[in-house]
């Protein structure tokens, strides 16, 4: 799928001993279209959904906001699972190796999500280092961008968000069950 970009972040601290999380929410890539805006449509359905009207979705808001209003973050996760051609979270152990462990997990994820060859847009910290180092690592072509105005950033963090508190994952080798949504 060379005509697909995947947004992705992550979620969880550079402990030795916890648990992290990564996600990719992927859309194909359109002609024309600015590449930093692809899943602008799909945030803006999320946010009206929120009743938000400005600022960076970030999870722990948005968890907030939507208990709040009672709207279920699964809900959320759903709408954005639907809106893309291909998304899910993996949520894992660390041994305290932050580059090696995010870039085995984004590796998985790819593996499970069945997509081979999608340009990757992630957020600046998820890999630390260079777009090139980045690229060289996953085998892939790989852009940095900040979260809050890359609307597939926004995406990624609503699930790895939601993955990291246990609300739903595609994959979790934290001891709990598969779940996939």
């Amino acid at each position: 799928m060379s005509d697909v970009v995947c947004f992705g972040d992550d979620s969880g601290v550079n402990v030795k001993c916890s648990c992290f999380s990564v996600a990719l929410v992927c859309f194909k890539r359109l002609s024309g279209y600015p590449l930093l805006k692809h899943g602008a449509s799909l945030l803006g359905e999320v946010r009206r959904l929120l009743g938000w009207e400005s600022g960076e979705l970030k999870y722990r808001r948005v968890e907030r906001r939507a208990k709040r209003l009672g709207i279920s973050v699964t809900r959320l996760v759903s709408l954005v699972v639907a809106g893309s051609v291909a998304s899910g979270s993996l949520r894992a152990h660390s041994r305290g190796e932050p580059l090696e462990e995010r870039v085995g997990a984004l590796r998985r994820l790819l593996n499970v999500l069945g997509l081979e060859k999608p340009l990757l847009v992630l957020d600046h910290g998820l890999i630390p280092g260079s777009e090139s180092r980045a690229s060289r690592m996953l085998g892939l072509r790989v852009r940095f961008a900040s979260s809050g105005s890359t609307p597939g950033i926004q995406l990624g963090d609503l699930l790895a968000g939601a993955c990291y508190h246990g609300v739903w994952c595609s994959v979790d080798e934290c001891g709990e069950e598969e779940r996939v949504g």
